[in-house]
């Protein structure tokens, strides 16, 4: 049969197909495969079919095809192809004998289906499983570490209470304290990747925020590097207003670094109705984006940009934790990041936050007035840490209450002849968590205020709660100051 008949039949298939002799050169093939390789400008027919993959990948498909050609059946398989223009694509091949008249095999036909999508979403997958893998790692590590840093800042700040100012060890107490609210960034920033972290999410102008990290970034970044602004936006974003200007000021930072000599640093900022791709669906967006003229990245560091701890920088240079932070808190808000660079080209990172209506009214601020001693219940597993807070707690003024978990502070809550003000709890516990321990908590004592010391809410499980204002967040690690204004809030709401 003449290769004109068979693809007469086949001409109008969605797939590539392909048919070769039993030398492995092309007679004929349909459209599809035409529109598949690009034959713009050359032709498949005369060609041989290894020149369609990949040096490397020819001895394979040879060794397939003669086993074809001998009559073995053989299953479909995965193989990347190779365009006229030299680019890649993906594509699942099946191979089958063609016979003549007289039933010898005259050749093969290869039916060629581009793949490229499906492999675009198993990578994508995979790599969003990666990073919620190391991300609840992260979390984890995160939420035993700020533990430690309670008792360490706490004990610290108690030992300064009750030293003379004239001390000769007060200087090193400082040092301590000043250490601890380094690792509590650290911590954040590993909180803020996980999603582990609570947001206090708000309407956002982001005008406004822009302005304020270009005018910080101005006084940051070296001088031969220009910061220029470019903001067109109309539109606000709900997203945690410090986390928000946080990952602006990472993403400019990592841009700085990637520009050793100077440079220029773009933020823009745009409102998009956007139509939808295969990097972000459809929808009402403010986009934020951040480009620079720095050396560049390969796309294999591209796709390992949001991986924590991965960096091109010199090991001394930075932890590897700007993007992927910004990849947690912009995760967080609803929202999408696109990263685009090549070597020598520069590197654009784009922020889609999904438009949100414009705020009505600003948060007032609380007024710092003296508030009375209070009736106060700890609720916290880890010893040390709930022995800080008793003591700082008293140390105000406080009448304290303990217990170890929720189920032994419900009991507590029962069977207290008294009032009780104020019930300060932390996120995660075991036996009865923080967050069934309010529910149960507020039957009892519904007129009581409630604290979240969280430094890991294990999954965002309390954001319901912080979201509708019935409890207020206190992050661990946490100074006095920081508890005794917490405390403050929460009684004048």
């Amino acid at each position: 049969m003449r290769p004109s008949a068979v693809f007469s039949v086949v001409d109008q298939s969605v797939d590539a197909i392909i048919h070769i002799d039993v030398d492995g050169v092309i007679q004929g093939a349909n459209e599809a495969a035409a529109n598949l390789f690009g034959t713009e400008g050359c032709r498949l027919h005369g060609r041989h079919i290894a020149e369609l993959v990949p040096e490397e990948s020819r001895d394979d498909l040879l060794a397939l095809l003669a086993d074809v050609l001998c009559g073995q059946r053989i299953r479909p398989f995965d193989m990347v192809c190779v365009r006229c223009d030299g680019s890649p694509v993906h594509t699942s091949i099946s191979v089958s004998p063609v016979r003549d008249s007289k039933g010898r095999t005259a050749g093969a036909a290869a039916i060629i289906r581009d793949i490229s999508e499906r492999v675009r979403e198993t990578e994508e997958a995979a790599r969003r499983q990666r990073l919620e893998a190391v991300g609840r790692l992260a979390g984890g590590v995160a939420h035993d570490f700020n533990n430690i840093l309670m008792a360490i800042l706490g004990h610290a700040e108690m030992a300064l209470m009750e030293l003379p100012a004239d001390s000769d060890i007060r200087e090193d107490i400082e040092a301590i304290v000043e250490s601890v609210e380094r690792a509590s960034e650290l911590t954040n920033q590993l909180l803020a990747f996980s999603r582990e972290r609570s947001s206090a999410l708000r309407t956002v102008d982001v005008s406004e925020s822009v302005a304020r990290v270009v005018r910080l970034l101005r006084r940051l970044i070296p001088e031969h590097t220009r910061v220029e602004m470019r903001a067109s936006v109309t539109g606000a974003v709900r997203i945690d207003p410090m986390q928000f200007e946080q990952v602006l000021v990472n993403i400019a930072v990592n841009a700085s670094d990637a520009m050793p000599d100077g440079g220029r640093i773009a933020i823009e900022a745009i409102d998009v109705l956007h139509v939808g791709s295969d990097r972000v669906p459809p929808g009402e967006y403010v986009v934020v984006r951040v480009s620079d003229t720095g050396v560049g990245m390969t796309e294999e560091e591209c796709q390992r940009a949001f991986e924590p701890f991965f960096t091109t920088k010199p090991p001394s240079a930075g932890s590897g934790l700007g993007l992927s932070v910004a990849y947690g808190i912009v995760r967080d808000a609803g929202g999408y990041i696109v990263v685009d660079s090549a070597p020598g080209c520069g590197t654009r990172v784009e922020l889609w936050l999904p438009r949100a209506a414009p705020a009505t009214s600003g948060d007032a601020d609380t007024v710092d007035l003296p508030i009375e001693a209070l009736t106060v219940l700890v609720v916290e597993d880890d010893e040390a840490v709930r022995e800080v807070a008793v003591r700082v707690l008293r140390q105000l003024g406080h009448r304290v209450l303990a217990a170890e978990n929720g189920a032994a502070a419900l009991e507590v809550a029962r069977t207290f002849d008294g009032a009780i003000d104020l019930a300060i709890t932390d996120a995660v516990m075991p036996v009865m968590g923080g967050r069934e321990f309010v529910l149960q908590f507020r039957e009892l004592r519904p007129e009581c205020r409630v604290l979240m010391m969280s430094g890991y809410t294990g999954g965002g499980d309390i954001d319901d709660l912080i979201a509708d204002q019935t409890v207020r967040l206190l992050r661990k690690p946490f100074s006095a100051e920081s508890l005794e204004r917490a405390i403050r809030e929460a009684i004048r709401e």
